[in-house]
């Protein structure tokens, strides 16, 4: 597993900079970012409000935590006050109140990422999912994903609606769940291994994993199975697979 010594707190969304970056930006941007996100992705005025509300005292809190020497966001988070604990659950939308036997469950990710914007969690033991408290999610491109990889999907996905562009993230994670099913050699299910079980894989992570042969891989899918799909999903796939392929090839990735 890759270190590294960069902050994991470091605040890392502008309108300008790669949401992902190390590079520590200007947390009030990036706040205003999310909500632009979230009312144009139809977040419910609910929502929206609860950022609004909680806007000033997260951007504190996340400028709090990235001072710490050392970086310990789990003993940070047992420190703050339950009016705190709440500003976070409710800015990365958590079902559940933050409390000490919660924060004990979670990952040195999980409560890294509480710390920073929402959907800017970094994915620090590559598993191609970011904790983000107890829970984990699945966000494609992610802190692990290639620049030029990264710039071919947004271009790729540019326009798409929100369910569009989930049921394209949804590509890439049935990639990473199939990778993980073991069969007999009778083709039987055996287990699915699950992030941190032995046997667990992230093709993503793989040095000879190409983003190219796998949308080819797709597309020979496609024509394999056309007949066993609507003509609408045929279509729309293909669309779709076709457009990033033709833009991982432009922005030179691999």
């Amino acid at each position: 597993m890759q270190t590294s010594s960069v902050n994991p707190l470091s605040a890392a969304y502008s309108a300008t900079s790669d949401r992902f970056s190390r590079v520590q930006t200007d947390l009030s941007g990036g706040f205003d970012k999310v909500i632009s996100d979230a009312m144009q992705g139809g977040a419910s005025d609910d929502f929206v409000s609860r950022l609004f509300k909680n806007q000033e005292r997260f951007i504190q809190l996340a400028e709090m935590a990235s001072q710490q020497q050392p970086i310990n966001s789990k003993s940070f988070l047992k420190n703050l006050s339950y009016e705190d604990r709440e500003v976070l659950r409710e800015v990365h939308s958590l079902a559940d109140f933050i409390d000490d036997s919660k924060i004990d469950q979670m990952s040195s990710e999980g409560a890294n990422n509480l710390l920073r914007l929402p959907h800017t969690g970094l994915d620090s033991d590559n598993d191609g999912f970011t904790d983000v408290g107890i829970g984990k999610t699945f966000m494609f491109p992610n802190s692990n994903t290639p620049p030029a990889v990264a710039e071919a999907w947004y271009k790729t996905t540019d326009g798409m609606s929100f369910k569009d562009k989930m049921m394209a993230e949804g590509h890439l994670m049935s990639s990473l769940i199939v990778a993980n099913i073991e069969v007999d050699e009778n083709g039987r299910f055996v287990a699915r291994h699950e992030p941190g079980e032995p046997g667990y894989v992230n093709p993503f992570a793989s040095a000879d994993f190409s983003y190219k042969q796998w949308s080819t891989d797709w597309l020979r899918y496609l024509e394999d199975f056309k007949l066993q799909m609507s003509s609408d999903q045929y279509n729309s796939d293909k669309r779709f697979f076709e457009g990033f392929l033709q833009n991982l090839q432009q922005t030179g990735a691999v």
